[in-house]
């Protein structure tokens, strides 16, 4: 099994862009994770094995879902992660502003969860 750390986080960080922003405002609130993509077979489209969160970044929607490190992404939207070709999976991992993005994980005890992700409009 190959493992591979993309480094635009599978598109699964969820970039946050505001114009201006004064220093002492809340930093922002959005689904900002990263991972680290398990895959294995012909690396040019190969069967992603497992996506594990490596970082949750703080004030984010993600720390406020209870997101961890270590939890494994097993859905996005209604499709199952493991086994499925990286090339089928990119499409969902643009998040557009205001579009809801579900997703499934797994903590390492087994027990599941769904968090839902909105990108901010702005």
């Amino acid at each position: 099994m190959s493992k591979y750390l993309l480094a635009v986080s599978l598109a699964l960080v969820l970039v946050h862009s505001e114009s201006t922003r004064a220093a002492d405002q809340t930093p922002p609130k959005v689904g900002e994770f990263s991972v680290e993509v398990y895959t294995d077979g012909f690396f040019l489209n190969p069967n992603v094995a497992r996506i594990v969160v490596r970082e949750v970044f703080p004030n984010s929607q993600a720390s406020e879902a209870g997101i961890a490190p270590g939890d494994e992404i097993i859905q996005v939207e209604q499709l199952v992660v493991p086994g499925t070709k990286a090339r089928d999976l990119e499409p969902l991992m643009e998040f557009k502003p205001g579009v809801p993005k579900r997703l499934v994980l797994r903590r390492s005890n087994g027990s599941q969860y769904e968090v839902t992700f909105t990108k901010s409009k702005s």
